[in-house]
């Protein structure tokens, strides 16, 4: 159970820790979903990693984060990075990519409000309705909840997000367009690297979202890359 939970959590991560843990991270998407559960439940954050909860990590735009976000999204980190095979040993570089992407996160959450992105309490209720229904009780969804460090509160937030993220991709790229030519010189690529591949036809779909997939996250990247650029941070951490 805690798995599928680990998969949502992952999803409502794309557009932000993903995004922010660096160039090196386009080739390790999607192992997250090829480990155990016993290896998800191994991942804890000791007290040393963690800082006071209401300390200013950071002013961004002038508007402060708080420690207990730097927490929740350092775990998090943690987590996906394990997730990914990596080695979570080195807590300097988890807290590096986790301030990444913290600000990422802020960055494009205050840009998300500034179109005036909002989603209905119905589209929450109904995103958290179906992360409860993947398990056999209501106490068993919060005991995983806690294990990523998140209370249903501070959970029903990052959906929100999530979600207003989705429509902000959704507003500012547009629907991606992959060329069969595209997906073409993609497969004969793969097909160089292994002969034991279904024809085009079976994987030309699947090919083609991961493509447009790709283009997408590029289109991102760029996005809040710009969006720091223009942005004034002051780090107290």
């Amino acid at each position: 159970m805690f798995k599928k939970l680990v998969s949502m959590i992952l999803i409502i991560l794309l557009f932000t820790v993903l995004v922010a843990c660096g160039d090196n991270d386009d080739e390790q998407e999607g192992t997250a979903n090829n480990s155990s559960d016993t290896q998800a439940e191994e991942v804890t954050v000791s007290d040393d990693e963690k800082i006071e909860e209401g300390m200013v990590v950071a002013v961004i735009n002038g508007k402060e984060v708080t420690g207990d976000r730097y927490n929740t999204v350092y775990s998090q980190t943690k987590t996906l990075l394990y997730e990914q095979g990596q080695d979570v040993k080195d807590q300097e570089l988890i807290k590096e990519k986790a301030l990444n992407a913290l600000v990422s996160q802020e960055v494009l959450s205050q840009d998300v409000e500034n179109q005036g992105i909002v989603v209905s309490k119905q589209e929450i209720d109904d995103y958290i309705n179906d992360a409860k229904s993947q398990f056999d009780s209501e106490k068993q969804f919060e005991k995983e909840l806690k294990k990523l460090n998140y209370t249903e509160e501070t959970f029903r937030d990052q959906v929100a997000l999530q979600l207003e993220q989705k429509q902000y991709v959704k507003e500012s790229f547009g629907k991606i367009e992959v060329s069969d030519q595209e997906v073409e010189s993609y497969y004969k690529e793969l097909k160089k690297q292994s002969d034991d591949l279904p024809k085009l036809e079976e994987v030309k779909e699947n090919i083609k979202a991961q493509l447009a997939n790709q283009q997408l996250q590029n289109k991102l990247n760029q996005r809040i890359k710009e969006l720091k650029e223009k942005a004034e941070i002051e780090m107290n951490i």
